[in-house]
């Protein structure tokens, strides 16, 4: 039977009168039923699956965690990606007051700069842009954007490995 005084002590009166109208079958064992699996069974990895937040899945990522690319630089490149190396930049926003510059041309050092758009970093990307003839590179293109021209589903394809290895 429902508990009245406890049910009163914490329910408001038109959400108890709901719930004392439900009848309690206590010739029954109690059975767990989920809506979220196939069985009617609870468990906690179809919650998982429930509650979090999926996007699906970015061909980028699915490529730089390959299992031809050795983890180290798999984490390097993602790192790379969400902006969460120590360049001078980060660093600033942190509240590191730090003198730091490009080794090869005194530029502000950045990531964008050292990966892409630096003087190094430009003739690498146009080399390898110029042997697969993909004519994409610009010193101004984003590294998402880069990485979307090169990674391609042909599986095994030299193409997909070089940013790993330039990066």
């Amino acid at each position: 039977m429902w508990d009245y005084n406890k049910l009163s002590d914490v329910i408001p009166d038109i959400v108890r009168s709901t719930i004392l109208s439900i009848h309690i079958n206590t010739d029954s064992n109690d059975l767990i039923l989920c809506d979220l699996s196939y069985n009617g069974r609870f468990s906690l990895k179809e919650a998982w699956h429930y509650f979090r937040e999926t996007n699906g899945v970015n061909k980028i990522y699915s490529r730089i965690w390959h299992k031809s690319i050795p983890k180290t630089v798999s984490v390097f490149v993602w790192r790379i990606m969400h902006n969460y190396i120590p360049f001078y930049d980060n660093l600033r926003k942190r509240g590191f007051n730090i003198t730091s510059k490009c080794q090869c041309c005194s530029h502000e050092e950045n990531m964008h700069h050292i990966f892409i758009s630096g003087m190094i970093a430009i003739k690498i990307w146009s080399y390898f842009d110029d042997i697969f003839k993909l004519n994409k590179f610009s010193a101004h293109i984003t590294l998402y954007t880069l990485l979307n021209y090169w990674f391609i589903n042909t599986k095994g394809h030299i193409r997909s490995v070089v940013p790993s290895r330039i990066l």
